[in-house]
């Protein structure tokens, strides 16, 4: 497990001239791009049975990392 994180609402001076927002948000959207995200997006509801995703989650049902609403 490798976790990686940054501060983004403010960078110290010394640093300043090398974060800019522009690299921030560069290395951002590179390391989202390495994320599993299928690993957590295990479950999918359509909008209409949005009550059997909270009940879902209530109930703490196995295999369920996270509820996804579907709109068609």
């Amino acid at each position: 497990l490798n976790i990686t994180s940054t501060q983004v609402s403010t960078i110290p001076a010394r640093l300043a001239g090398e974060w800019d927002k522009p690299r921030r948000r560069a290395a951002v959207a590179e390391l989202m791009a390495d994320l599993p995200l299928s690993l957590f997006a295990t479950h999918t509801f359509p909008f209409e049975s949005a009550s059997e995703a909270y009940a879902a989650i209530h109930h703490r049902r196995e295999g369920l990392v996270h509820a996804a609403l579907a709109y068609d």
